[in-house]
């Protein structure tokens, strides 16, 4: 995916991925009016402590960082970028149906 550097790391819930994948499948559930931007560590600052995947982190809540419950930016989507994308995972998820299906464990006869 080839969202903003700061929304790969930080991105955890209703930003821009999450919220493009609706605005290309169900936009009437999107209430574009209530967009909200909010990050949990800033990629910019890495003396910080980090949420996750580092060697010293902090414990966090969700209500706690963001109260609306967004954790990355959903004012980037698009639908055509969840369309997009949306597209590139139904196309890796049958590769890996089909690897799966064609698959011979040497172990059996």
């Amino acid at each position: 995916m080839d969202s903003a550097a700061q929304e790969r790391a930080y991105g955890f819930h209703a930003g821009e991925v999450e919220t493009a994948l609706l605005l290309a499948s169900v936009p009437e559930l999107v209430n574009r009016s209530a967009y909200t931007a909010n990050y949990i560590a800033d990629i910019s600052k890495p003396e910080l402590l980090l949420p996750e995947n580092a060697p010293a982190t902090f414990a966090w809540l969700t209500r706690d960082l963001a109260p609306s419950g967004v954790m990355g930016d959903p004012r980037p989507a698009t639908a055509e970028n969840g369309t997009r994308w949306l597209d590139q995972a139904a196309t890796r998820l049958a590769a890996a149906l089909e690897a799966m299906a064609q698959f011979s464990d040497p172990n059996q006869p």
